[in-house]
């Protein structure tokens, strides 16, 4: 072999755990679904050709609900569903219908038979999905949500600089239909389309993919950039309340006079935080689409600094709809009066940004993000509690019991120098919340009959179990603000592990893998005897014994056999 073709193959054993980025690992994978049942046919006859399923494949592999299910149990007496008399059960129990065929002449008790099958998946890695996961799409991100300052010209310092920099951040969708508010925030939603018609997906609610929260807009007054320039955007005067065309009532900047008038955001007079452009339908004078927009803030009348604490421009819930001052996250106003409530008028919902003050101005609005404050809401925007079992607000997706039976062979996570490769408990894989109640007696099972066999380190799979490699204790800058594992390992919570040896495995007739794991030999092997003499150091050993005298048991004196057997001198 040459030496470029060795330094090749040493590449790819390396590659995979030297955690750089590597353009030959494609995010492909192949799923099983569908497969409660892989018998062939209606027929539950014994054919020896029928050897069940093979699975072979170098990259990873996901295995989605109930799996290959066996229709009889080892024994006539069913297993308790926490497996409390699992040893109890007797030999004259035995279900003589366990993992056979009818007509196989093995067997001849066998009258009914079990639809189970041997399945091996021998993959780059293996991940158990629950009966509840739902896989995500790309539409279910925002992803037009990206230049919201879409200007050759420079970013003006007191916008928003986050969009243009971090063009594919999506935003979590599903939203309650009374409040209008994402489910994401809503702590008594469970993420289980079977008994709330509501279900999350990989796409979003993963905790690892970074998701701008988004809240309703509210009924809030935006101003508008009308300097020709963008640079000179930074002086608050260019700054104008936003009316449909700029004209009719709009002011130069906040000068105090917009208090008390009318905001009704139907008369489509003063635009709210509804509509962030001015309709085509308006013509003449309308702001142009790539004009900054933000939030109209109470701000000094003669600077046109902000007025701290921060104090925003709404309509007020009541006829005509008049325009109140509002703190800052709250739905009543400095007057006593209410924020006109969601949801707004076309389901319109937009990212919450906080904004970040330097000087008494708004240098910047910062996405809120979930991998960061997953609890975080305008009313507390500081909060920093942590994803544990119980407490989860459907940042992962809520699993259900679920059942396996296969053979898993395949690599193991490949882990850092010193670092715990999540051991054989999470040989196989898991990506959901398996624990929403926060009751360990209450996790939720994945059990699993069959067997592990670790084959290699996963070559495409190669993200390490500790996805922070920060030991820190500082969640909010080298850790995810979730629970398990010191809040290194964002994308599970683990479930009840049911797991076991499959013994239906015995009695099968050996497949084309299960014949890869032994060697059967062509005659019988030859027999070698050889007699060792007594001056054998091993033999001489054990013919000098010693044993507790009789009335000492703490003195050895007296050889366990007879002297003469050995020389013990």
């Amino acid at each position: 072999m040459s030496s470029t073709a060795t330094d090749s193959e040493a590449k790819k054993l390396e590659s995979p755990v030297d955690y750089r980025l590597d353009p030959t690992r494609r995010p492909n994978a192949i799923t099983l679904v569908n497969a409660s049942e892989i018998g062939r046919g209606t027929s539950n006859n014994f054919r020896d050709v029928e050897k069940g399923l093979i699975l072979a494949t170098n990259l990873p592999v996901y295995v989605k609900g109930n799996f290959n299910l066996h229709t009889q149990e080892e024994f006539t007496t069913a297993l308790l569903d926490d497996w409390s008399n699992f040893y109890s059960r007797t030999k004259a129990t035995a279900n003589p219908n366990f993992a056979c065929r009818t007509n196989d002449t093995r067997l001849p008790k066998c009258t009914t038979g079990d639809k189970w099958r041997p399945a091996s998946v021998l993959a780059d890695s293996v991940t158990l999905l629950s009966n509840n996961f739902r896989l995500g799409y790309r539409d279910e991100g925002d992803y037009d949500w990206n230049n919201s300052y879409d200007s050759p010209l420079p970013i003006p310092s007191n916008f928003s600089q986050f969009s243009q920099y971090n063009s594919f951040v999506p935003v979590a969708q599903w939203r309650d239909t009374t409040t209008g508010i994402p489910k994401d925030l809503v702590t008594d939603v469970v993420g289980d389309s079977t008994t709330t018609g509501f279900q999350g997906s990989s796409y979003l609610n993963n905790f690892v993919t970074p998701i701008a929260l988004q809240i309703p807009p509210g009924a809030y007054l935006t101003e508008v950039c009308s300097a020709s320039n963008s640079a000179d955007c930074s002086d608050p005067t260019k700054w104008t309340i936003q009316t449909a065309c700029g004209n009719g009532g709009g002011n130069t900047f906040y000068n105090g006079q917009i208090v008390g008038k009318n905001g009704n955001p139907a008369n489509s007079r003063l635009k709210t935080g509804y509509i962030f452009d001015d309709p085509s339908t308006y013509s003449g004078g309308c702001f142009a689409a790539s004009a900054p927009r933000r939030i109209a803030f109470v701000r000094n009348a003669t600077t046109g600094q902000l007025v701290v604490p921060l104090q925003v421009l709404g309509v007020d819930n009541t006829k005509p709809g008049t325009v109140q001052i509002f703190p800052l996250g709250s739905g009543t106003s400095t007057t006593g009066t209410t924020l006109l409530p969601p949801p707004p008028p076309n389901n319109t919902f937009m990212p919450w940004l906080k904004p970040v003050l330097v000087n008494g101005n708004v240098s910047r609005f910062e996405p809120v993000l979930q991998i960061n404050q997953p609890f975080a809401t305008p009313q507390t925007p500081d909060n920093t509690d942590q994803i544990t079992a119980g407490n989860h607000n459907n940042w992962l997706q809520t699993a259900t019991e679920t059942t396996f039976n296969l053979i898993a062979a395949a690599g193991d996570t490949p882990a850092r120098p010193t670092e715990d490769n999540g051991g054989l408990h999470n040989f196989v894989r898991f990506m959901e919340n398996w624990n929403p109640t926060g009751t360990t007696a209450d996790a939720i099972k994945a059990r699993i009959s069959g067997s592990f066999i670790q084959i290699k380190r996963s070559a495409y799979a190669t993200a390490p179990f500790n996805t922070s490699i920060s030991t820190q204790t500082n969640s909010g800058n080298f850790q995810y603000p979730i629970q398990g594992n010191n809040s290194r390992t964002p994308f599970y919570l683990a479930p009840t592990r049911q797991w076991g040896y499959d013994v239906a495995l015995l009695s099968q007739s050996p497949d084309l893998f299960a014949q890869k794991l032994v060697t059967i030999p062509d005659d019988l092997p030859n027999e070698y005897f050889r007699e060792v003499g007594r001056d054998d150091t091993w033999v001489k050993t054990l013919l000098c014994a010693k044993k507790p005298d009789a009335t000492d048991p703490t003195s050895f004196t007296t050889p366990a056999i007879d002297a003469d057997q050995g020389n013990c001198s």
